[in-house]
C-alpha cells in the first residue's frame, strides 16, 4: 500500500510517528532539505518523478501519499487525445467496498443523484456494456453508452456513443488503499470533441474540459460522501 509505503520510507529518514493526518513541515518538523531527499527517494522507490516544489511542506503524509498514486495512475496514459484530464480524492472506506460501489453499476440511480437509469445490456464480471441516462449540463438528459473492462484495482472504459459534443471519450478508475481503511481513487478522461456546437453550447475545448472536469468532481465528491456516510 502507497501509505504505508511512504511511512516505511519516512522511518527510514528518522522522521517519527509519520501517521497520515501529519503535516510535513509543522507536524513532523521536515525542512526543505528533507524534504528534497524525500522527494529524491519517492521518485527512486516509485518510478515517478515531481516538479520543483511540489512536495509542499504543509502537505500531510496522506496528501503526499495521494500525490504518489495520482502520478503513478498518471504513467499509464495512451493514445492522443485534445482533452485528457485527472482528478483525485480520498475516501477513508475501504478500497473494496469503493471498487464494489463502482463496479455495481445497477445500484447507481439509487445512490448517485445525477444519474437517473441504467440499462445493463452485458457484465460478465470482467466486461460490462450498458447505457445511461444522466442530467446534463442545461438541467436536459444525456444519454450515453459505455463499454468498461473491470481489473483489479482498475475499470477502465469507453463510450461507443457518448455526449453528442464528444467524437471519442474514454478513460480509467483506478481505486488504490492507502492503509486498511483509506482508498485513493483517480478518474481519468480523454476526449475528442465532436465539432459540433450545436448540440451542446459548449463552444471550445475549455468549455468542454470545464462541462467533464465539474462531472468528475461531482462525481468523487458524490461517492465520498456516500460512502463514508455509509460507514457512520
Amino acid at each position: 500500500m502507497v501509505l504505508h509505503q511512504l511511512q516505511t520510507i519516512l522511518a527510514a529518514m528518522d522522521v517519527e510517528n509519520a501517521t497520515k493526518e501529519k503535516k510535513l513541515e509543522s507536524d513532523l518538523a521536515m525542512d526543505s532539505q528533507e524534504i528534497l531527499c524525500l522527494r529524491m527517494d519517492l521518485e527512486s522507490a516509485f518510478g515517478i518523478k515531481f516538479t520543483d516544489g511540489e512536495i509542499k511542506r504543509e502537505l500531510t503524509v496522506l496528501d503526499v501519499a495521494s500525490l504518489i498514486s495520482k502520478k503513478r495512475a498518471d504513467q499509464l496514459e495512451q493514445g492522443e487525445f485534445q482533452g485528457r484530464l485527472t482528478e483525485d480524492i480520498c475516501i477513508e472506506v475501504k478500497a473494496d467496498a469503493v471498487y464494489s460501489a463502482l463496479f455495481d453499476v445497477a445500484t447507481w440511480p439509487g445512490k448517485l443523484p445525477h444519474v437517473k437509469a441504467i440499462n445493463l445490456t452485458y457484465d460478465d464480471g470482467f466486461y460490462q456494456e450498458f447505457s445511461m441516462d444522466v442530467d446534463g449540463a442545461d438541467g436536459r438528459p444525456i444519454s450515453v453508452r459505455s463499454v468498461r473492462r473491470c481489473a483489479p484495482n482498475q475499470i477502465s472504459f469507453f463510450q461507443p456513443t457518448p455526449p453528442q459534443f464528444l467524437k471519442h471519450h474514454c478513460g480509467e478508475w483506478f481505486v488504490q488503499p492507502m492503509s486498511d481503511d483509506v482508498t485513493h481513487v483517480t478518474t481519468i478522461h480523454r476526449w475528442n470533441p465532436s465539432g459540433d456546437e450545436n448540440h451542446t453550447g459548449a463552444e471550445n475545448g475549455e468549455r468542454i474540459a470545464e462541462l467533464l472536469r465539474e462531472h468528475a468532481r461531482f462525481a468523487l465528491s458524490s461517492w465520498k460522501n456516500i460512502l463514508e456516510g455509509a460507514q457512520q
